[in-house]
């Protein structure tokens, strides 16, 4: 199996990157993010407006620096999950440990994730939607040959991002249990796959 690398920065600029991300955040618990200035980030993270832009052109690039980094915490995840229980690397599992790691990063940032409402903070709904489709997409894209695509791979990408999210929210509005959601998500996805919608024969047996 293939090492999963993760590059890091200079630790001081992650502490001033984190310090403005932080405050990006906090702020979220107060107003929508189109009402969010750079002055008020800066403010509250008390680190001169010079040093930020330094590091962000805007508080849309700061904002996608914070997707980013939850992608990389995903992608530690799903390496993890990879090593524990996917030696052989079945292409299917790996599915299954991809949703988990997605699912585990939502529960362990619930309070940042339950601010990103459609209707007041629609860029980051939608730059959330996109970062976790792109996330999604190369998994699949380097699987393709083993999986055998029955549909395009932006067609199979959006099925899953869309459907699995769809299920999941539904689950917190009828206020299902985190392990139970979890669990109800990975056995839906399962279902679907061993149908064989990816195109590929469902396999005898799937590791525990």
């Amino acid at each position: 199996m293939k090492k999963c690398t993760i590059k890091t920065e200079d630790r001081r600029v992650q502490k001033t990157k984190s310090a403005f991300k932080q405050a990006l955040i906090s702020l979220l618990g107060e107003k929508p993010f189109e009402q969010i200035t750079v002055t008020e980030i800066c403010s509250v993270s008390r680190v001169s407006r010079i040093t930020f832009y330094a590091h962000f052109a805007d508080k849309y690039e700061l904002a996608d620096a914070i997707f980013q980094d939850m992608v990389r915490v995903a992608k530690l995840d799903f390496c993890r999950l990879q090593r524990e229980n996917n030696e052989k690397n079945d292409p299917i599992l790996g599915c299954e440990n991809l949703l988990e790691s997605i699912l585990n990063l939502y529960y362990n940032q619930f309070p940042f994730f339950s601010r990103i409402d459609s209707e007041e903070n629609p860029y980051l709904q939608f730059s959330l939607q996109q970062y976790v489709f792109r996330h999604v997409r190369f998994y699949i894209q380097k699987e393709r040959s083993r999986l055998r695509l029955k549909y395009s791979l932006k067609q199979m990408t959006g099925f899953l991002c869309s459907g699995i999210s769809g299920f999941v929210r539904g689950c917190f509005d009828e206020k299902c249990p985190v392990k139970e959601i979890s669990a109800k998500a990975k056995e839906l996805l399962r279902s679907v796959l061993q149908a064989g919608v990816l195109g590929t024969p469902p396999p005898e047996k799937l590791p525990e």
